[in-house]
């Protein structure tokens, strides 16, 4: 591929299709490697050796292991007008709001745009993290930026975290504490709603949203955890982690529909001892949550007496999941607000 974006490798390829001389598309498959044999990729990938995030364009991973943040395949595409190289399924090359991961290069400016299904390269055992969207990675300086809608679900006493969603309805009847509506006209929006249920029901979804401002019915993809309709992240290299930014827009909790941006800070922190996931969820100055999982362990707290208690009364029996032999084991307990304010403040110290 001929660009002068140094921090791309360039790497040679074969292929096998018929081409049109006015309208060059070039058959990118995940099978494509180099004449030697060695895989070739496109997209964001995350090195195993030194959990540091990189950019590949039909190019070699540095290792063949590392894990994928975002790939694409089915044609590559070259816009002259922008400037652009684009990989994607012909539809999306088309019509870049339909279903499907794209991945391009501009050439002009060295940076890469990804959309679609992200993955944080993380193992959380029984804690699922689904995340669509959009992802950027500027090459010259290196910085990137994740504008994502996410799936986070797990294990828990499925009332004491509906309660959070009744606190914020009780919370809305003040005048005074009136919180952001939930922006449902985000692209990005859109798109997470189409890769997580698809898109028919997304146009329903959508028509929903705009006649009564929530789902007449939750689409059982949907009827999790916690459904974030709107995230802002960075991969922070310092914390090596997924960090994310400003407000949290929260869509649901299971059933119960929110659609309000409250304060918070979400954490996929990569360690070579266990991955780790932070969730600190701020809904007045008085009222927040913090859940933190490690290695088979969530813990919760809140300022919200009627939810540590609702973690302390149940049996430690009815705290563990029961998974397939083999599999990470999973069980939820009761944090310390200590654990909550090393949390906060080890940002703190970063600014």
């Amino acid at each position: 591929i001929a660009h002068e974006c140094d921090y791309v490798p360039k790497n040679w390829f074969s292929f096998k299709a018929e081409i049109d001389p006015e309208e060059i598309y070039i058959p990118i498959d995940s099978s494509l490697h180099t004449p030697d044999g060695y895989p070739l990729t496109a997209g964001m990938q995350m090195s195993i050796d030194s959990l540091q995030m990189y950019s590949t364009f039909i190019s070699k991973n540095i290792r063949k292991t590392d894990p994928k943040i975002i790939n694409a395949n089915g044609f590559l595409y070259y816009d002259k007008k922008e400037k652009t190289y684009k990989i994607s399924n012909l539809q999306k090359l088309t019509e870049i709001t339909l279903p499907g991961n794209y991945v391009s290069l501009n050439t002009s400016n060295c940076s890469m745009f990804n959309e679609g299904k992200i993955e944080f390269g993380a193992d959380l055992g029984q804690v699922k993290v689904i995340a669509a969207g959009d992802a950027y990675h500027y090459l010259q300086n290196d910085s990137n930026y994740f504008d994502l809608t996410m799936i986070i679900d797990f294990f828990f006493i499925e009332k004491a975290l509906t309660d959070i969603a009744k606190y914020i309805e009780e919370l809305e009847k003040d005048e005074n504490t009136q919180l952001q509506p939930l922006n449902f006209d985000r692209k990005v929006y859109q798109i997470g709603l189409q890769e997580f249920v698809g898109k028919e029901n997304t146009d329903k979804l959508i028509s929903n949203l705009n006649l009564y401002g929530e789902f007449k019915k939750m689409p059982e993809e949907l009827n999790k955890a916690f459904f974030l309709g709107d995230v802002k992240m960075r991969w922070d290299a310092k914390r090596q982690s997924f960090v994310s930014e400003g407000k949290i827009g929260l869509g649901n909790i299971y059933k119960k529909q929110v659609n309000k941006y409250i304060d918070g800070k979400i954490e996929i922190h990569k360690k070579r001892s266990g991955d780790i996931l932070n969730i600190y969820l701020e809904i007045d100055q008085n009222t927040w949550y913090f859940f933190n999982y490690q290695r088979g362990i969530m813990q919760a707290i809140s300022s919200v007496e009627d939810f540590n208690t609702a973690i302390k009364e149940t049996k430690s029996d009815k705290r563990k999941l029961k998974v397939p032999r083999g599999q990470t084991p999973y069980q939820f307990m009761l944090s310390t607000s200590r654990k909550m304010k090393t949390f906060l403040r080890s940002f703190e110290d970063l600014e």
